[in-house]
């Protein structure tokens, strides 16, 4: 589709538009715009080739049969608009997530479909990692929460052993600990299956309980238990011997490797820096296999390793205790533990006083009922009084400020036994920023599909001036000329009227003159050829010149710039601002005078322009104005440029515009 078939003055904003754009009419796309073109992935103006079955090769299978009804509903009119998030497959066979909107509109007389879209893979992308995050999360709490009432370490380390298999079921694992004094390894548990305990009892030549009290070689302890030291979870290259080469040879480590399968070792240490016993837990895969859920193993490991070190021994418990209290005083997020029973916070941390707006004392006094609006009391206290049954809890409410202001938050909420009371132990994350992002996009969203809708009313209503134009302005001088070309064939003949025919043809060439004019008129408001043979500046002067001779308004022009260089688009989107500015005044402001000034700034060319009207106060009712101003910014903004009003209720109205060079 050629620009001239578009709305000219908005043509650059859907062309430079970072949404896709596109025109779906007959089965065909007619029309794609640079961004459409680049997100499904072809090169330009090849969009508008492709027939409807290679378009719907871009869907997945599932989704061609509900795109065919929407397409229909739409196209009847049964259906005004469709927003959908779909999959699909790029040309080059890349997979791509789309937002898309669609809604019916008349393209040439004919029903069609305007389709906005943007790219929304990234974020679908996050949506999973957050999902996944989450899902990690949600089991290593639900392991915490079990483990944590656990105060026998060979019964914590088989639990551990349990929980690995059950992620990771091609998996073996062990538990052990090891005392830097002593040298003594001991091994607290492991996988237990009768098949692999045989094997290794007859490598090893002992059952494998007996390996719990070994020695091991001084020598090869900084070897193999550097791998533990870091607390992270990491893969040990080389197999079993690196790890195991002080108890068992190379020979005996690769037989055990062999006998079961074993592709890849993983470690996470469960020391902690200052202790002098550590240990860990060890991950043999199979041939093939990999680790599932990593983040969730090297989390429950790390919280063995605090819970075995808290049992351990009292000073480790107290060292433990006063970190975790420090992690929960110094917290971001509000932090706090509820008794069930007794109605009231027993702790409260400084996140949630700075988030909630009180001081520590008053939190400690009050209900958790005097934070909550009255309309969400009952759905917090309905998931409270189900926290003991599922032990955790997530949701979404909003806290009162001390203010009388809304704190939305995200809640992670599980049961604890704290104090010999049954609580809760409660996580809230400020979203107030989310929220107002969240908002933002959606007006933003909102604003730019009454944008895309303004811009076909504008071509629209364009094509019907021109339409009048032609037919009452061009129409009638030319009849006017075809009546004038007749009268004269018959007088040309008669010398006698000689004077009939100069008196024409001095009409005809009024009627010519005029017509042109006129050509010339439309010509400029579809195209300022004036920007082919002069710089921006004449350009606005000559505007400006123009706007003076039929508005009846005063304008002052002053400019500092001789001469500029911009580039034909920031040229044509400055022009084209100045105009819609002069038509706001003329139709709205009710102005006098115009005072128009041009200068330039570091890196930027500016205009202003400043009228003496009534001024205004931008209001949702006054859809053109603000569609006016929203299309001037939009201008601005593609090439990098600002666009400020400034304007009070009869105090006038002043434009600054700042364009970079």
């Amino acid at each position: 589709m050629e620009p001239s078939q578009l709305d000219q003055q908005f043509y650059p904003i859907v062309e430079q538009a970072l949404q896709g754009i596109a025109i779906y009419q007959n089965d065909r796309v007619v029309y794609a715009n640079p961004a459409a073109e680049k997100i499904i992935g072809v090169p330009p103006g090849k969009l508008t080739q492709y027939n409807h079955e290679e378009i719907f090769r871009l869907l997945y299978p599932g989704q061609k049969g509900n795109a065919e009804i929407y397409i229909a509903r739409l196209l009847s009119g049964h259906k005004q608009r469709l927003r959908d998030e779909i999959r699909i497959s790029t040309f080059s066979g890349e997979p791509l997530w789309i937002e898309i909107y669609s809604s019916r509109t008349q393209y040439q007389g004919q029903p069609a479909l305007l389709v906005s879209f943007s790219d929304i893979t990234e974020r679908r992308q996050a949506e999973v990692k957050a999902r996944q995050l989450a899902e990690e999360m949600k089991l290593a709490n639900d392991f915490i929460v079990k483990v944590s009432q656990m105060r026998d370490i060979d019964q914590i380390g088989h639990f551990l052993v349990n929980q690995v298999q059950e992620l990771n079921p091609s998996g073996y694992a062990i538990v052990f600990l090891y005392d830097r004094i002593s040298q003594m390894l001991s091994l607290r548990a492991a996988d237990g299956r009768e098949l692999e305990a045989s094997i290794l009892q007859n490598i090893t030549g002992q059952p494998l309980s007996t390996l719990s009290g070994m020695n091991f070689p001084m020598e090869k302890e900084e070897a193999s238990m550097s791998f533990f030291l870091s607390g992270k979870l990491e893969q040990i290259s080389g197999g079993l011997f690196p790890l195991l080469g002080g108890i068992l040879s190379r020979e005996e480590c690769g037989r055990v490797e062999r006998e079961l399968s074993i592709g890849s070792v993983w470690t996470v240490g469960f020391t902690l820096e200052g202790q002098e016993s550590l240990g860990g837990l060890v991950i043999a895969l199979r041939q093939g296999g990999e680790l599932e859920h990593p983040t969730t193993m090297e989390s429950i490991a790390n919280y063995v390793a605090v819970l075995l070190h808290q049992i351990s021994a009292e000073k480790a418990l107290l060292e433990s205790e006063k970190r975790f209290r420090a992690l929960f005083e110094h917290a971001a997020d509000a932090m706090y533990i509820y008794s069930l029973e007794e109605k009231k916070f027993l702790e409260i941390n400084e996140g949630a006083c700075s988030i909630w707006g009180y001081l520590r004392y008053e939190l400690l006094q009050m209900d958790l009922a005097s934070l909550i609006p009255e309309e969400s009391l009952s759905f917090v206290l309905n998931q409270l009084q189900h926290i003991g049954e599922t032990k955790q809890i997530m949701f979404e409410i909003a806290y009162r400020h001390k203010d009388g202001s809304s704190v939305p938050s995200d809640v992670l909420a599980q049961w604890i036994q704290y104090q010999d009371k049954s609580c809760v132990f409660a996580v809230n994350r400020d979203i107030r920023e989310r929220k107002r992002n969240e908002k933002e996009l959606r007006e933003g969203q909102r604003k730019y599909r009454e944008l895309s809708l303004h811009l076909q009313n504008i071509r629209e209503e364009q094509n019907a001036l021109i339409a009048r134009e032609i037919h009452d302005d061009l129409g009638q001088s030319l009849t006017a000329l075809k009546m004038h070309l007749s009268m004269l064939a018959q007088d040309v003949e008669s010398p006698s009227k000689i004077d009939e025919v100069r008196s024409l043809i001095a009409e005809m060439k009024e009627i010519a003159d005029t017509t042109v004019n006129r050509v010339r008129k439309l010509s400029s408001e579809l195209w300022p050829s004036i920007l082919e043979v002069a710089g921006i500046v004449e350009a606005l002067e000559n505007q400006v010149k123009e706007y003076a001779s039929y508005s009846g308004l005063q304008i002052h022009f002053e400019t500092e710039v001789s001469e500029v260089k911009l580039n034909k688009e920031k040229s044509l989107a400055v022009y084209r601002i100045v105009q819609e500015a002069f038509t706001n005044v003329i139709r709205h402001a009710e102005a006098n005078g115009v005072n128009v000034r041009i200068y330039l700034k570091p890196g930027y060319f500016c205009v202003n322009i400043e009228d003496d009207g009534q001024g205004f106060v931008l209001a949702d009712k006054d859809k053109k104005l603000s569609f006016g101003i929203l299309g001037m910014k939009e201008r601005a903004s593609m090439f990098g440029g600002t666009l400020d009003l400034i304007s009070q209720q009869g105090m006038g109205t002043t434009l600054f515009l700042a364009v970079p060079i």
